[in-house]
């Protein structure tokens, strides 16, 4: 899980993820998937934060792959909000999504 250190070094980033979901800024990141050493360059659309078991996870639109991704947090590297401003798709809801994804 998550202990102190740990929250610290994502101090940064939760807070530049927290002011894009708020604003509906696009962020763009360098990205380490669990399947993947290497950091790729990815832009998503921030539209929720959320703590589960113990991890930061971002949920949005991944422009990568044309749908909706979480991320986890920790994976995320360089993070930097775009001036490209999104808008939440009507039907999100962040409850069933979370329901479906865990």
């Amino acid at each position: 899980g998550m202990n102190r250190s740990n929250l610290d070094a994502l101090a940064p980033t939760l807070e530049k993820l927290r002011r894009a979901v708020r604003e509906r800024r696009r962020v763009s990141m360098r990205y380490r998937s669990g399947s993947s050493p290497q950091s790729e360059l990815r832009e998503m659309d921030p539209y929720a934060l959320v703590h589960r078991w113990g991890w930061w996870y971002a949920v949005g639109y991944c422009h990568l792959r044309h749908e909706l991704r979480t991320f986890r947090v920790d994976r995320m590297e360089s993070v930097n909000l775009t001036d490209q401003v999104f808008q939440i798709t009507e039907s999100f809801n962040i409850q069933e999504y979370l329901e479906q994804e865990w």
